[in-house]
């Protein structure tokens, strides 16, 4: 009872209220959409959150995104069998590892399909594709989501780059180009 009514399940609806006006806010002002892109690749982690500002400061939204760092994970339930430790055990580490589309872990051709699932239902305009030095398996799966999210129209665009690097005059110079593709 005290959970219901306590902190917490207030702030969690004033997000949802806040989220709700901001999504009603965008599509009463369409005509100034920012070009939608969807994030892909290597992952990111705290603190190296530059490459999502860059894209921010130049003038993109982040609609969806296909990393083992992100959101993928929010949108796989945790499904018990059945109420014994090994079925709950078993159902938390399906969560875990599932929804991670990883190239070491599913088929090419799973992964293009995530994509192009995720792009159609998000109408993502375009698609980044983070490389971080040294992740290879992202690396060396670029050619064919390059040439999978051509066959589909769907600009794509490349960062390379190194922890603490993001943020560098080059990268920023390069997104932003990108996102006036994009709105052209």
């Amino acid at each position: 009872h005290a959970f219901r009514h306590g902190r917490l399940p207030m702030q969690t609806r004033a997000l949802v209220h806040e989220l709700e006006g901001r999504q009603r806010q965008r599509s009463s002002t369409d005509g100034d959409a920012k070009p939608r892109v969807l994030l892909t690749g290597s992952p990111i982690f705290f603190p190296e959150y530059g490459i999502l500002h860059l894209l921010e400061e130049a003038g993109a939204e982040i609609v969806a995104d296909e990393m083992c760092s992100g959101s993928e994970r929010l949108h796989h339930p945790t499904v018990i069998d059945e109420a014994t430790v090994a079925s709950m055990v078993r159902a938390a580490a399906d969560r875990a590892y599932l929804p991670c589309t990883c190239p070491c872990f599913v088929s090419p051709d799973d992964r293009i399909d995530r994509l192009y699932e995720l792009a159609e239902r998000s109408r993502a305009q375009g698609v980044v594709h983070h490389t971080l030095r040294l992740c290879h398996l992202y690396d060396m799966e670029l050619s064919r989501v390059t040439g999978a999210m051509k066959g589909r129209d769907l600009p794509l665009i490349n960062i390379v780059g190194e922890y603490g690097s993001e943020g560098s005059a080059i990268v920023q110079n390069r997104l932003e180009a990108f996102v006036e593709m994009l709105e052209g």
